[in-house]
């Protein structure tokens, strides 16, 4: 699968997941003279995926300039492999007509482009590996259960489908 990556627009907060990626994964990230330095927390992401990761320097400046490059690699991979897939990493929402256009009117039966995510790890239809990172969030103590209820059948935890 490849990942496209907007720099310029989504800095290293889009690489959240990459070190989920698998060998059969291409990242290329995007950037420009406005976003062209990595912070370090970057690096050591990239130190720990397996994915290949390609840059690509868009060497104009003028508005929408990495977006049309994105665009048209876009087409060139699904062009070219008809079961490869492409999710591009952006928060700018122009991406969405692109991406109606070529699943509607374009590429016959395409599923191929997964979606426009702001994270790799937002990706819903990739090839990562899931990581218990994933599912890290903030439970208060007070909201779990310390006890079951008396009356089981009063739960709200669990439905069972007693016909089963």
């Amino acid at each position: 699968m490849y990942y496209l990556l907007d720099y310029e627009n989504i800095g290293s907060l889009g690489l959240k997941g990459i070190d989920s990626l698998t060998d059969k994964d291409i990242v290329c990230i995007f950037y420009s003279e406005n976003a062209h330095t990595i912070d370090l927390e970057a690096i050591e992401m990239f130190k720990s995926t397996k994915a290949v990761v390609k840059y690509i320097k868009v060497k104009k400046t003028a508005p929408n300039y990495a977006d049309f490059q994105i665009v048209t690699l876009t087409g060139l991979i699904l062009g070219k492999d008809s079961k490869e897939k492409v999710a591009i990493i952006s928060n700018d929402k122009g991406y969405v007509a692109v991406i109606d256009y070529l699943k509607e009117d374009c590429v016959t039966g395409t599923n191929r482009i997964i979606e426009l995510a702001s994270t790799i790890a937002d990706v819903k239809g990739s090839n990562r590996k899931m990581n218990v990172k994933d599912f890290n969030f903030d439970l208060p103590q007070e909201l779990i259960a310390q006890d079951p209820l008396e009356d089981r059948s009063s739960s709200r935890l669990l439905v069972l489908d007693k016909k089963t």
